[in-house]
Order: structure tokens, then C-alpha cells, then sequence
């Protein structure tokens, strides 16, 4: 029997398994079934929530906890990653300033602020850091990245030169931005933005009117941060002669796309195609005789989502066989298709209930693992 490579490369399966547990269960399974496979392990994620999770093995990174503030400025334990060589720092906005740290009730995109994210950014660059990578999906706030930018250094004031916090209520105030107080080494660190939407700043598809309702404003109000956006927006071209709304992506996660990019002098990536880089995804790609990838729930949101079509894309481009897993797979067999996938495995089909399911999934998860690896023992899935 020929020695077998698999690559494991899935998304989180949200609210059940991080990206490294569900390749570890898959892996385990596979083991089983097949002692002397080859399993390469690369969780991947597209910039949201999971991102440093995906990247934490390849960059053998340990966890660094700072005392931050929340988006209501709340005093919490917040954390980022260091590579082990110190010389990398990843950041993942949603551990600061994401909505996961608010209860539904205390959403207001009008008085959160991304200062502690700003907090996590000036903490790594203290350590030396010469690159950030930071991963900005799930924010909680719509301040443009001012909150963010006041942690390191910058000061935002008003006509009468009083200075300004970093709030979407305050955003109409400003009419001057001072750099003379920035972070000595803001300026000596590459920063990579890891973004997963290309929503312009301002305007019907921007920050504010697109995911502005989620984050708890309502009409008046988003009216109102509409507003403050469009005079940050100015200010910045005024100031710094960037335009941010020629820029895809300015507005993910409240305006702070554009905050990066104009504070902290950062470029925006895909967060997949950065994943997909900084793990070495198509070096690995090249040695696999099986690709599996998955989320949590395969749907229609999956043809257009980020980790598994670019997967799927991939592994068409090299001539790859690709499985794809899921806790949930509500896609038609001619939906499918359209991935290139060979074969679709759901946990959900092996118990009874859901919640059964997101309890048991790591479990079900290396069972699977035992299928595919027969499946490809027995060569119905070509490799």
C-alpha cells in the first residue's frame, strides 16, 4: 500500500472546536485507520475570530495577557501572540474590542472605542517586535480606528483644539490629528492587516450601513456615525493626503480598516491569502494526496465564504482531491460540485440531535477521519 499524505486545512467549527482541534481529531482518526499516513496539520481562518488560533503552531507562538480596556472601556485580561523568535506579534482585534466581550444589551456602536486594541499594538511593539500581524474581524465598534490609534500615541482634537476620545459619537468633533506623541517604534514595525470583507469607509456599503445594526445602532444613530465617518475620512485626507475610501476594505470592522491603514501606516490583506502564506499552505498543498477542509456549517454562505472556496480553488488549480467536512452540510450534491469535492462528510450524520452534535464533535470528528482514510485506503477517493 502506497504511504499516504494528508492535508488537514479547515476553518473553525464555530462554537464548537477551534481550527487546531478539528484538525486533531481529523488527524487521530486518520491515524487509526491508516498508522502510516502522513497527516500535515494547517487550520486556516480569513481574518475574523480564529485567525491567531490558525497561526499560533506555525509561529510557535506563546500567549502574551495584558490588562487592556474593553470596547466600554471596562478593565479586562486580554492577550495577543509572540512568535519565538520575538519577532512577530499577532494581534486578534475581536480579544479586545470584539462583540464576544459585550452581552447583547450592552451593544452601542456609538460609545465603544478599539483603544484596546490599540493597548495589545503598543504592548507588542514594547517587546521589539518587527512585524504585526493583526486579524480585525468581530469588532464591536465604529469609531474608524480612533480609539486604537489614542492607545498609541496620536491625539484627536476638536475646533476649540480640545482633545477627543476615540468614540463614534465623537467622530463629527475632530478637525486635527497630532502625531508628535506616537510610539517611537510604530513607524520601525511591518503591520499586515488581515481583513475578510472589501466594504469601502463610508457610504451604502460601508462600515456604518452594512454592519453598524450589528453592533446596536439604530436609525438615528447610524445616521450620526455615517456622519463622524465621512469627517474622519476628510480630516485623513486632509491631513495625510489618503483617501481611505478608494481603499477595499477601510471599512471592515467599524472603520478601523481605514484606521490602519492611516495610523499605523499598515496595508490591508485578504486574511486568507495571508494564512494561506504565513503557514506555507502551498508547499504543503504540493505534497498532499488528500486536501480536507470544512466549517461548521456547509451552506450557501460557504460558496461565497473565504477558507474553503479558496481551499477548493487551490486544490482545483493543482489537481488535488479535496474532501470537505462539516459539523452541518445543507448544500445539494450539485452545489456541491462546485466546489470540486469528492466526497462531504457531516458530523450531524452520525447522532441524533445538534446539540449532540456541537458536544460530541471532536469525538465524531476523529471517526470520520477513520472513513476517509479507508475510503482512500480502498481508493474511492482518488489520490
Amino acid at each position: 500500500m502506497t504511504k499516504k499524505t494528508y492535508l488537514i486545512a479547515p476553518d473553525k467549527f464555530k462554537d464548537s472546536l477551534t481550527g487546531p482541534q478539528v484538525c486533531a481529531s481529523l488527524a487521530k482518526g486518520i491515524h487509526s485507520a491508516d498508522p502510516q499516513a502522513t497527516v500535515i496539520s494547517l487550520p486556516l481562518a480569513d481574518g475574523g475570530e480564529g485567525t491567531a488560533d490558525a497561526l499560533q503552531a506555525h509561529f510557535q507562538a506563546r500567549e502574551i495577557t495584558v490588562e487592556v480596556q474593553d470596547p466600554l472601556g471596562r478593565r479586562i485580561k486580554s492577550s495577543y501572540l509572540l512568535s519565538r523568535d520575538g519577532r512577530v506579534a499577532i494581534v486578534e482585534m475581536a480579544r479586545a474590542s470584539g462583540l464576544q466581550l459585550l452581552l447583547p444589551e450592552e451593544r452601542n456602536a456609538a460609545m465603544t472605542t478599539s483603544i484596546g486594541t490599540g493597548q495589545l499594538i503598543a504592548h507588542a511593539l514594547d517587546q521589539g517586535v518587527d512585524e504585526i500581524l493583526l486579524c480585525i474581524g468581530g469588532s464591536a465598534t465604529n469609531d474608524g480606528g480612533t480609539g486604537m490609534a489614542t492607545a498609541l500615541g496620536y491625539v484627536f482634537s476638536d475646533a476649540e483644539k480640545k482633545s477627543i476620545e476615540g468614540k463614534g459619537v465623537n467622530l463629527s468633533l475632530i478637525r486635527s490629528v497630532d502625531a508628535s506623541a506616537v510610539h517611537p517604534r510604530l513607524k520601525k514595525a511591518c503591520i499586515s492587516v488581515a481583513v475578510d470583507v472589501t466594504n469601502p469607509f463610508t457610504g451604502p456599503l460601508g462600515a456604518t450601513r452594512i454592519y453598524g445594526p450589528q453592533k446596536g445602532a439604530g436609525p438615528q444613530t447610524l445616521d450620526m456615525l455615517e456622519a463622524g465617518m465621512k469627517n474622519l475620512s476628510v480630516v485623513v485626507a486632509q491631513t495625510m493626503n489618503i483617501y481611505l475610501d478608494k481603499i477595499p476594505g477601510t471599512g471592515a470592522a467599524g472603520g478601523l480598516g481605514g484606521g490602519a491603514v492611516a495610523f499605523l501606516g499598515a496595508t490591508l490583506r485578504p486574511g486568507i491569502e495571508m494564512v494561506m502564506e504565513k503557514t506555507n499552505f502551498y508547499e504543503q498543498l504540493i505534497k498532499a494526496d488528500v486536501v480536507i477542509s470544512g466549517e461548521g456549517k456547509i451552506d450557501q454562505q460557504t460558496l461565497s465564504g473565504k477558507v474553503v472556496m479558496g481551499v477548493a480553488e487551490t486544490c482545483k488549480k493543482y489537481n488535488k482531491p479535496l474532501i470537505l467536512v462539516g459539523g452541518i452540510c445543507t448544500l445539494s450534491t450539485a452545489e456541491t460540485s462546485l466546489f470540486g469535492a469528492e466526497a462531504v462528510f457531516c458530523v450531524i450524520d452520525k447522532t441524533t440531535s445538534l446539540n449532540e452534535a456541537i458536544r460530541r464533535a471532536g469525538e465524531l470528528l476523529v471517526e470520520v477521519g477513520k472513513e476517509i482514510a479507508h475510503k482512500s485506503i480502498e481508493k474511492k477517493i482518488s489520490t
